[in-house]
């Protein structure tokens, strides 16, 4: 397995608190990126922006997976709230 990001679209979906956005875990978000690079994650933000409108946050973890279409279950059940990720928002992306 490789190290390299692993980013999931997550979208704003309680109007009642805008700066919410879901967490999805690979495999169940609409969209889903794997790049080598921290940079290269932007400009997917970016597209997705443009596809799927401005009311949606990526949320991404440097992971070992070398498939974005199946990664293991231990990154699928481990994707969340308790492991390090990274909200991108307003086209920007900022390393932690």
């Amino acid at each position: 397995m490789t190290l390299r990001w692993l980013m999931t679209l997550g979208e704003r979906t309680d109007p009642d608190t805008p700066a919410y956005a879901e967490c999805p875990p690979p495999g169940q978000a609409r969209a889903a990126a794997l790049v080598d690079d921290f940079g290269q994650l932007s400009p997917i933000l970016r597209n997705w922006r443009r596809q799927f409108g401005h009311a949606v946050t990526g949320w991404a973890a440097h992971v070992e997976v070398d498939d974005v279409e199946h990664p293991s279950r231990q990154v699928c059940e481990d994707w969340g709230p308790e492991v390090r990720r990274l909200a991108l928002d307003a086209g920007t992306a900022a390393h932690p």
